[in-house]
């Protein structure tokens, strides 16, 4: 790991943290949930199916199969079934990514204040990082779905900054996927905020595009 890279971002006296693809290994486990969701049901994904729905929030996604694909229930019943499918790998599966924790550990040691920000549900994120011992080190757990926002525009970066108190030119984020580094550098541009981008078996492809945007990138071994 460079140990550099980690000491500059404990550094930071505020990080906002993505889970999926950043603290917890999980994407290997989103990347076919909605494919398994589909089948399960008898209905042949589209070849599309997960860079359609990849930066959409849980209730997004269960409307667009709502609608997409004439699921005859409603989208807080798809979302639990998207919940009920995923949910025990959270609960006793997923891993921490060494990277993440030993950013976190040490930026806890430094006094940082950290929130996580997600997608996901927020009791799946709390159970998971309990298990894997990093829960004591969020102030907050936000969801874009409370929040009522996504992670396609940087105002959701600002909304978390002024809601917890966050200085933004003292503000490093923390994400992977393309579409959240490119909002997160949007909200760098207006506020001064610094973005880390992790690597991720869902980010391969787009890590090019993805290290042009970001100010930090965590280096393959």
């Amino acid at each position: 790991m460079n140990e550099a890279l980690i000491g500059k971002a404990a550094s930071f006296p505020y990080i906002i943290w993505d889970m999926d693809g950043t603290i917890l290994d999980s994407m290997r486990y989103w990347l076919s949930l909605g494919e398994d969701y589909l089948i399960r049901r008898g209905i042949t994904p589209p070849e599309d199916l997960r860079e359609t729905i990849e930066s959409m929030t849980l209730e997004e996604s269960a409307a667009y199969f709502q609608k997409e694909f004439g699921i005859g229930l409603s989208v807080p019943e798809i979302i639990s079934g998207f919940l009920t499918m995923i949910a025990d790998e959270y609960r006793e599966t997923i891993p921490a990514k060494e990277f993440a924790a030993e950013i976190i550990k040490q930026a806890a040691e430094h006094g940082s204040r950290m929130c996580v920000l997600t997608t996901s549900d927020h009791d799946l994120a709390e159970a998971a990082l309990r298990r894997v011992g990093l829960l004591q080190y969020f102030e907050a757990i936000l969801t874009a779905e409370a929040l009522g926002m996504d992670k396609r525009s940087g105002a959701i970066y600002e909304t978390v900054m002024e809601k917890l108190g966050y200085v933004p030119a003292q503000t490093l984020i923390c994400e992977d996927a393309l579409y959240a580094v490119r909002a997160a550098a949007e909200a760098g541009a207006d506020t001064g905020v610094k973005v880390l981008a992790f690597r991720d078996i869902a980010n391969a492809g787009d890590w090019a595009q993805i290290t042009a945007l970001a100010d930090y990138a965590e280096e393959a071994d």
